[in-house]
């Protein structure tokens, strides 16, 4: 049952006074289940008499339909407007929410599954967005809990390549502008679609992890769910079709020969996959209609981007947490301005909201300008008046803080939104005096004002599990991944003065000899920049290895001052390592008559892709 509402007051829940008109479109599929949660999160934060509610459902077999005429009685006087839609048979995803999105005319449009929820002030902070946002912005995305969805963005501009459409708020004048979600996408990937024509057609998109939704997509962890395995392969050939180089379509022959010949993932795998084949063929001139290769797609495999760690951690919300303790992150700078503007802003953009900055300029003070141009985030600006090195930068800063937990942002990295918050959560949960997560390495070409020229490919290369073995060896917890106590400061000391490089190696060994392992979790939070010109990466290799050899000298003793049992626990995680990086190679490999088959099926691909090759040289 459904309860009775009640009228929301104005202003609840954060919602703004003023409250735009909205119009929310739901498409339900047997979503019984789901639709009290729903509707019971969309009218606490609805503010009264502004949001008309239009669901379509698509032929259900269970009694969905009989659940939202009974809420459509009960929250008569919630909402502006409560229609029911129904379809005589299963018309699609994209199809339903074109003909619900075209019953309204409010100049907004909130797009939700129906297995979604609204987090706290959810609403009222994206359509805050949306209003103080420039014209041409046509999405706002909210992120996703338990299981954030992993697509890289920009954690600077909150741009993102492309939208999930399980929560989704939109301008109506741009879904009108490139005719709604086509039709003939039925299920997955019709957001990418919409989302790549919005920017083929100049619209740009956002992310607003500030904003959170919660969305029962998964019952547990790395389920496979048979219709978006398919649907998911058959989108992304019907996308290739309609965005990709030649060079794209034939990788995506591949994708499929090689999702064919693979191990069945479910039972009827390789007869539906057969059957997503004939789908495609059939609409092939449809998409190749629009064809238009641009740099608005992306392919790899089965993925429309670059893709973060972390698919299935599972995201504690600050808001969900209690306790929020003071956070300082402390940055590093040498004066350079573009440089740092992005640093603060992906800290000003953080999902974590007890947070305080302490900025040691290394030299003469050239930066209060820019400190005071951030009035949102409570700054301790320390210049130096002399150059004096990036340790003693570091050491100052962490003397200075009054954070509880402290992280390094050198003024050249970068955070995702949620970096502060989900290692709060770890060391929460787990006890751990200090925590990590992974990064992106970002080769990067620089102009003479430290602006960004030229971007290489996004790589994580530290991804491993703590072991006092492998950290005595060398480093794989880059600076901008650790949070660590403040206490370990006090107890240890800070950075060593005689190290220039490999100095955070040197004190992360430190902290652990004292505060045994660090917690860790495997998802992908931040990012660290390297030089991209050759030249340019080539000293800094030399200077890396360089200090090397005298960090490494310091923590030779290491591993012989540890306990036995510290020992065997290392090095049993270095082989689970070492069996988990190889055990899953993708896709998984049958015997070898089957690999034989899957090459003799790929060689056509392959002379072809050669061919190509050669003629364009």
């Amino acid at each position: 049952m459904i309860p009775e509402e009640q009228p929301p007051e104005a202003g609840k829940h954060g919602a703004p006074v003023a409250w735009p008109p909205l119009d929310v479109s739901i498409v339900t599929h047997n979503s019984a289940k789901h639709l009290t949660a729903l509707l019971g999160s969309l009218a606490e934060q609805a503010a009264f008499g502004t949001v008309r509610v239009t669901f379509v459902d698509n032929a259900s077999s269970d009694d969905t339909v009989a659940v939202l005429l009974e809420a459509q009685l009960r929250y008569r006087r919630t909402f502006r407007a409560f229609e029911v839609l129904t379809n005589s048979r299963n018309v699609g995803f994209g199809a339903a929410h074109n003909r619900a999105i075209g019953e309204g005319s409010a100049p907004f449009v909130l797009i939700l599954n129906p297995d979604t929820r609204l987090q706290t002030n959810c609403l009222a902070r994206l359509l805050r967005t949306a209003e103080a946002d420039e014209s041409r912005i046509a999405a706002w995305e909210p992120r996703q809990v338990p299981y954030e969805h992993p697509k890289k963005y920009d954690p600077v501009t909150m741009a993102t390549t492309w939208c999930s459409a399980a929560a989704l708020l939109m301008r109506r004048s741009a879904f009108e502008d490139v005719g709604g979600f086509d039709a003939r996408i039925f299920l997955y990937c019709e957001d990418v679609d919409l989302s790549w024509r919005l920017r083929r057609k100049g619209w740009r998109l956002r992310y607003v992890p500030s904003a959170s939704v919660r969305h029962d997509s998964y019952e547990f962890a790395h389920q496979i769910k048979p219709v978006q395995t398919v649907q998911t392969l058959l989108g992304s050939l019907y996308l290739r079709n309609r965005y990709g180089s030649l060079a794209d379509v034939l990788s995506g022959y591949e994708v499929f020969l090689r999702s064919l010949l693979a191990p069945p993932l479910f039972k009827g795998h390789r007869k539906a996959t057969l059957l997503a084949g004939g789908r495609y063929l059939r609409s092939f001139l449809h998409f190749w209609e629009l064809h238009t290769p641009s740099d608005v797609g992306f392919f790899d495999r089965l993925d429309f981007a670059p893709m973060r760690l972390g698919a299935f951690h599972q995201v504690t919300s600050s808001e969900d947490a209690g306790e929020r303790p003071l956070v300082s992150m402390l940055v590093r700078s040498i004066g350079r301005q573009a440089q740092l503007r992005r640093a603060l802003t992906t800290i000003a953009n953080q999902t974590y909201d007890n947070l305080e900055v302490v900025l040691v300029e290394d030299g003469p003070a050239t930066l209060a300008q820019l400190v005071n141009s951030f009035t949102d985030l409570a700054i301790n600006y320390l210049p130096l008046d002399a150059r004096l090195g990036r340790c003693h930068a570091g050491n100052v800063a962490m003397q200075a803080a009054s954070g509880q937990y402290l992280g390094f942002l050198d003024e050249d990295d970068e955070l995702f939104a949620d970096h502060v918050e989900q290692l709060v959560a770890c060391l929460a949960n787990t006890g751990a005096r200090a925590a990590y997560s992974t990064a992106f390495e970002v080769a990067t070409e620089w102009n003479e004002g430290h602006e960004i020229v030229r971007e290489g490919p996004c790589e994580v290369v530290f991804d491993r599990p703590f072991t006092f073995i492998e950290l005595s060896v060398r480093n794989f917890m880059p600076t901008c991944c650790v949070l660590f106590e403040r206490s370990l400061y006090k107890e240890c000391g800070g950075f060593d003065l005689a190290l220039d490089r490999q100095e955070d190696w040197n004190l992360w060994l430190r902290f652990a000899m004292q505060a045994g392992r660090f917690a860790r979790i495997r998802k992908t939070t931040s990012l660290y920049r390297v030089p991209l010109p050759e030249d340019d990466r080539a000293s800094r290799q030399t200077a890396m290895l360089e200090y090397y050899e005298k960090a490494r000298a310091s923590n030779k003793d290491v591993v012989f001052a540890l306990p036995a049992e510290e020992l065997s626990a290392d090095y049993r995680t270095l082989l689970e390592c070492h069996a988990d990086g190889h055990a899953r190679p993708w896709p998984l490999q049958k015997p070898t008559s089957e690999s034989r088959a899957r090459r003799w099926a790929r060689a056509p691909i392959r002379i072809l892709r050669k061919a190509l090759g050669h003629a364009r040289t």
